[in-house]
């Protein structure tokens, strides 16, 4: 039996491949998934989920003091390690770098249980990067923030295998840990529906539609106050900006004479993506690699980025395609040339070359591969 423990939720693309990787290498049957992001409780013969809610003060006092990140109790590992012995697993396959202390007693109680941690990103360097901007009156904030850090230096100590996203992570790890992280996995995502999308060619004098799927991340609002103000102001006219998702609504009250929709949450990204001519990922901090990016690779659009953005895609982007039809872009002036060149000039709505990219390496199918040899 494998358990599978994540707490990023369903519409996480990495956790939602990797657990569908497993169940089709192992079996749906034997795949016991641990949800840690689910506020209901519930409790079935392949999933159990605890009702996480971090509303609770209290709570997030107690798991705190027990020496655990806010997602988890001393309980919940008791719990955790009584399904082990119940159903016999063998491994376990975790998205989760801070939660050390369950993956210190999974050890000292079934050291011959297999433990394989996926580094989203490197939490001691993301989480700094995050105290560096947090008041001083958060104090809960901060606390929890290093608790996550030192309980990441503990999964380090107790896991079997670490694996990461791109090679950039890797020694990332390596410089933080001493510890090399093995095996690298790029993030992937399941083929989207192409049938509706338009093969036609925008001519240079026509207006185009730039993208910006915004979500609450503080990297992905400080990277578009970045570009609001350092690149919007400089660009050409013939465009329509457009900027969707949850963390987009904080961005209504800018000024609209850049011809500027914020279109807030929406239940699905798929007709933006398809009506976009270009996609824009002006996001200087994080780690792993970026969602946005891989979704635009699979609609075979335009991207305009910034290294941090593209880590772990532009190793694999062919250089006919670099600063040509895929722009890495660090300073202003530097956005400023590249989104001009593409708005002057004719832009496919879609880009063969570009979703060949994004099918080559980058698609669940060549990363279920990967799994199926990593896993051997």
């Amino acid at each position: 039996m494998v358990l599978f423990i994540a707490k990023r939720g369903q519409h996480n693309i990495g956790a939602k491949t990797h657990i569908q990787a497993l169940r089709e290498i192992y079996g749906s049957e034997n795949v016991y998934e641990v949800d840690l992001f689910s506020k209901d409780s519930k409790e079935t013969d392949h999933y159990i989920s605890f009702g996480n809610d971090l509303r609770s003060i209290s709570k997030r006092v107690q798991r705190y003091f027990q020496g655990n990140v806010p997602m988890i109790s001393n309980q919940i590992i008791k719990k955790i390690c009584s399904i082990i012995a119940e159903k016999n697993v063998s491994l376990v396959f975790t998205e989760e770098s801070d939660l050390g202390n369950l993956y210190k007693e999974i050890k000292q109680r079934f050291s011959g249980v297999k433990i394989i941690c996926f580094f989203h990103d490197i939490l001691a360097d993301l989480f700094a990067q995050r105290l560096k901007s947090v008041p001083f009156w958060k104090l809960h904030y901060i606390l929890e923030l290093k608790r996550g850090i030192s309980q990441e230096k503990v999964t380090t100590r107790y896991v079997d295998e670490c694996w990461t996203f791109h090679q950039k992570d890797s020694m990332r790890f390596k410089e933080r840990y001493n510890v090399n992280s093995g095996t690298i996995i790029p993030l992937s995502s399941f083929v989207p529906s192409l049938q509706n999308i338009s093969k036609e060619v925008v001519p240079s004098e026509s207006e185009k539609i730039i993208l910006f799927v915004c979500s609450s991340y503080f990297v992905n609002i400080d990277g578009f106050r970045w570009f609001y103000q350092n690149v919007l102001p400089h660009l050409k006219k013939n465009y329509k900006l457009l900027l969707v998702g949850s963390g987009s609504d904080i961005f209504n009250k800018l000024n609209k004479e850049y011809n500027m929709e914020v279109v807030g949450r929406v239940d699905s990204l798929e007709e933006y993506y398809i009506n976009a001519d270009i996609v824009i990922a002006p996001v200087f901090d994080g780690g792993g690699m970026k969602v946005k990016t891989l979704e635009a690779l699979s609609y075979g659009k335009c991207i305009v980025s910034t290294s941090e953005s593209l880590n772990g895609f532009w190793e694999k982007t062919p250089s006919a395609l670099q600063n040509k039809l895929i722009f890495r872009c660090n300073t202003s002036d530097e956005w400023i040339n590249a989104c001009n060149s593409l708005l002057q000039d004719n832009i496919c709505k879609f880009n063969n070359e570009i979703y060949d990219l994004f099918a080559e390496h980058f698609s669940y199918e060549c990363m279920l591969e990967q799994f199926r040899q990593a896993l051997a």
